[in-house]
């Protein structure tokens, strides 16, 4: 009998183990909840620190997890709606136009969902809503508006280094168009990675 048991309890520690072994790779391969991904819970975070440090959806980002960084914006723009409203260091407009950002790193397959985002990402600020303008033109394969947007934000940009910084981004977005770039190859390419 004591053969018996102690080969039962080998069975069951090999059992739970391959369990909780499946479990963590499960975690380590799915969409991000963003109760389980991270140290301390997004939904703990304020807003500034979701967005603008590598606590938040930037963490996923720098590991080129793009889809579950963009899935972590949405999750907690959805949980954190009245804190995001109640602070003026982050808007949503801006989190919504880093979810863009992510999906159209993602890939073309994500560019529909991208320009969701970035359609809810204006300020009626025409310096901001210009380049947001030309980001979409880009993906969308529209290079005249792109061009145009480009354009624009070069007459409003003489005095601002971060306007002339974005000018020069539609620029390069262009010319990344023109040879078929995806928006990841052009935006790494003009800004370098992690300028988001």
């Amino acid at each position: 009998h004591q053969v018996n048991d102690e080969a039962a309890l080998i069975a069951l520690l090999f059992i739970v183990h391959v369990a909780i072994v499946g479990f963590l790779f499960l975690l380590s391969s799915s969409s991000c909840m963003i109760l389980v991904c991270y140290d301390r819970p997004m939904n703990q975070l304020t807003p500034y620190e979701f967005d603008q440090t590598d606590a938040g959806w930037r963490s996923l980002d720098v590991k080129g997890r793009y889809v579950d960084a963009a899935l972590a914006i949405e999750d907690y723009i959805a949980a954190k709606a009245d804190a995001i409203a109640a602070q003026q260091e982050v808007s949503l407009q801006t989190m919504h136009f880093h979810t863009g950002q992510e999906y159209a790193m993602a890939g073309k397959e994500y560019y529909a969902q991208a320009i969701e985002h970035f359609v809810k990402s204006y300020k009626s600020k025409r310096d901001w809503d210009i380049y947001v303008d030309g980001t979409i033109a880009f993906l969308n394969g529209d290079i005249d508006s792109l061009r145009r947007a480009a354009e624009s934000l070069d007459e409003l940009s003489a005095t601002d280094d971060i306007l002339g910084a974005n000018a020069r981004l539609l620029h390069d977005f262009a010319v990344a168009l023109a040879h078929h770039a995806t928006y990841a190859q052009a935006y790494d390419e003009a800004a370098g990675a992690g300028a988001r």
